[in-house]
Formats: structure tokens, sequence, C-alpha cells
């Protein structure tokens, strides 16, 4: 059931399903939002407490350990001078930085890439791919039909 999406209720089971192959089987990776590259590498976030240093877990990795890279200091055990705190993304083609919100949907069964376009659907090239309802109909009824 492609078409107005305005008739689903947000409660109401659906799927989403490939613009370019009409496949259900869509997974999601993470997308740079400056130039929508899927190079892109996670690196967890550490905060040192003493002096409230804030930086990729790369920028305090030592040969024997960690240091603080503002204040210079060895960090001894992790929770008590040092914790992580979140996570970045770095993008290997344009070099911004990001958040982890910036996942878009992938097509498994023909690799295609898409685009969101809102709540209700994907964007691939001019193509459009909505959100469809599930049939409610339960197993035993339809074996009966």
């Amino acid at each position: 059931m492609v078409g107005d999406q305005s008739a689903l209720s947000p409660f109401e089971p659906s799927e989403m399903r490939c613009p370019d192959c009409r496949s259900a089987r869509v997974g999601t990776c993470d997308v740079c939002p400056s130039c929508d590259s899927t190079a892109v590498e996670r690196r967890d976030v550490l905060e040192h407490f003493d002096c409230g240093c804030v930086q990729p877990r790369s920028a305090f990795e030592a040969d024997a350990g960690y240091v603080c890279p503002k204040c210079r200091t060895n960090l001894g055990s992790f929770g008590v001078d040092f914790a992580r705190i979140g996570v970045v993304y770095d993008c290997a083609t344009c070099s911004s930085r990001f958040g982890p919100n910036d996942r878009q949907p992938v097509c498994l069964a023909c690799e295609s890439g898409t685009k969101r376009t809102g709540e209700n659907g994907l964007r691939h090239g001019s193509a459009t791919a909505l959100y469809e309802q599930v049939s409610q109909t339960p197993l035993l009824e339809r074996g009966s039909e």
C-alpha cells in the first residue's frame, strides 16, 4: 500500500521499502551530514575529571596508558580520574565531526543508498519509498482462507 501516508496511524505496524528494488531488507549506516559519505569512524569521547578536558580517546592515548592532552597529567583509573562520556564520528572524506544521530537507511538487498525525507518515507534520486502498512491479519485466519 504505497500512497497517501496521512491515512496511516503512527501506531499501525509498517515497514520501510527500498525505492529501487522494493525490498523490505533496509538497514542503517552512519553517514556524514556534511558530504553524505559513509567513510566515517566512531570515536569514544573521554573526560578528565580534574581539568575538565573532553576529547576523543585517541587524544588521551599514550605509550603507557592515558595522558590528559590539556594538563599533561598521567591518568590512572578509569571511573576515578576519567570516564567515557559519549561518542563522536569523524568523516574521512571531508574531516567534519558530528554526533551519533546521523544514521541513514541502506538497502541490504541491492545495496542502494537512500536518504530520509521526513518521518514518512525515503528519497533516492527522484524515487520515493514510503512506509507501508503491514497486514494485521492473524496467521491462523490467513491459513483458513
